[in-house]
């Protein structure tokens, strides 16, 4: 998109709203979906480091038809537009129109998006979610940290209470993989811990081109976690260097404090 006061400048608009969420959906994740996007709003309108991605306007919106009139809906037509720059491309595509990339190239990415999460923590916020879809890079060849979607902030990014199990399967860390529904339910805790393992499983994917523990289901994703971690299986290395094998497995590791970047371990400081 365009403003009309820069029309030459091109943009980026995301716009969530009760209508983007299934038609089956009760009222009240239709209010959840919308209130996801306006603290994702808050979050990028606040950041401030150039590995995130930063809001240049946003706020609530109505809705319009394609006639010009107001959709129909029995929600009312509302929803939350985010405003932000244009972006080149993402890790994702990176990686399917390269391959695996050089181990200099994937020090490079990573050291970018250990910024953005220093700089998230710091903030008390954890993202939940992060993945090769969701490392965004710019027109400057630099990646930024998107989709604060499932982000929260908290007390303290040491512990967080939650109530659902949310994130992507392939990126979960052990503490969340290995939860049952009712514990899930009671309220469990986990900490930033569970972004450096994301960060961990990003890495790996980057150098080897794969997921480690990617499966055909969900369960099978989480069976492979645990038995990683319970040391029944190692990591299927194929050409990674000593030391970016070295480096995924400081983060993949079981205990959330015995993760490269936790403060038992040096925290970010170590983590440079």
């Amino acid at each position: 998109v365009s403003t009309l006061e820069t029309p030459s400048r091109r943009l980026a608009l995301k716009v969530v709203s009760a209508k983007s969420v299934d038609s089956d959906s009760s009222a009240n994740r239709a209010k959840d979906a919308l209130s996801d996007a306006a603290r994702e709003l808050n979050y990028m309108l606040d950041n401030n480091s150039l590995f995130l991605m930063s809001a240049i306007g946003g706020g609530g919106v109505q809705l319009q038809g394609t006639d010009g009139t107001l959709a129909t809906s029995s929600y009312p037509n509302v929803g939350v537009a985010i405003l932000m720059q244009e972006m080149f491309s993402d890790l994702a595509k990176h990686l399917e129109t390269h391959g695996v990339l050089p181990e200099a190239h994937c020090r490079f990415y990573v050291a970018s998006v250990l910024l953005g999460f220093e700089n998230l923590h710091s903030r008390r916020i954890i993202h939940r979610d992060i993945k090769t879809e969701n490392v965004l890079i710019g027109l400057d060849g630099y990646v930024r940290i998107a989709d604060f979607g499932l982000s929260k902030q908290c007390e303290t990014v040491e512990s967080l209470s939650f109530h659902s199990v949310c994130g992507t399967p392939d990126y979960f860390a052990p503490e969340i993989a290995c939860l049952t529904a009712d514990e899930a339910s009671m309220g469990a805790q986990y900490s930033k811990a569970v972004d450096l393992w994301a960060v961990g499983v990003l890495t790996y994917n980057l150098l080897e081109g794969c997921l480690p523990f990617e499966s055909e289901s969900d369960e099978e994703v989480d069976r492979k976690i645990l038995a990683y971690c319970n040391q029944a299986n190692s990591l299927p290395w194929t050409q990674s260097t000593a030391a970016g094998r070295n480096f995924v497995e400081s983060l993949l590791q079981k205990k959330p404090d015995n993760r490269l970047g936790m403060a038992p371990q040096g925290g970010y400081v170590a983590l440079r």
